[in-house]
């Protein structure tokens, strides 16, 4: 009786071809992890939304309370026509736990699953979007990113923030006079434990 290869999933016997080289044939699909979370219903956008601002911002603020790592993929940042008066630097902020932003707890717009199908949400975790002047008093620098006016900026800067830690962005928005409306969000996807 010939060899063959006893499937894991109970469904029988299958014969598997090998090359005259030895070597055994397979098919293989390859996606990358942040797809992989997608489908699973893992992944999330998480934006502020709109907020006119007149002074230097903290714009967005995201704890992570899951059981699970959260991932940031990118960063994406949008800056409208105003009067600056320097090029926009916006920090982001490694580990934050106070300031106006989060003394003001003002629930972002978006904290949406990039799944159309899934009704999974951060629900143990807290998204905040910031207003003009929203500081942050504490946590460390850890990137600066540079944006013009009438601008978006799409940062892939892969992150890990575990549970318990979070992560904040804040805006020099340099401006001479006037206001802007600016927007902050977060691509982030849950890290699935195996």
């Amino acid at each position: 009786m010939a060899d063959s290869i006893v499937s894991g999933t109970g469904n029988g016997r299958y014969a598997a071809e090998v090359s005259s080289d030895n070597k055994l044939r397979t098919r293989a699909v390859i996606e990358t992890e942040t797809q992989h979370a997608v489908e699973l219903g893992d992944s999330y956008n998480i934006n502020t939304g709109d907020i006119s601002i007149s002074a230097d911002s903290a714009l967005l603020y995201f704890y992570n309370g899951e059981e699970e790592d959260v991932f940031i993929d990118a960063i994406a940042l949008g800056i409208t026509d105003g009067t600056q008066s320097d090029i926009q630097k916006a920090m982001v902020i490694r580990n934050p736990t106070a300031g106006t932003i989060v003394s003001g707890a003002s629930a972002v717009a978006m904290n949406s699953n990039n799944n159309f199908g899934s009704a999974k949400t951060l629900s143990a975790s807290t998204a905040y979007k910031g207003a003009s002047g929203n500081t942050f008093t504490n946590g460390t620098d850890h990137a600066l990113l540079y944006q013009t006016d009438n601008g978006r900026l799409y940062a892939g800067l892969p992150m890990l923030l575990p549970k318990g830690s979070s992560i904040g962005i804040e805006l020099d928005v340099n401006l001479s006079s006037g206001s802007v409306t600016v927007y902050a969000a977060l691509v982030a996807h849950l890290v699935e434990i195996i």
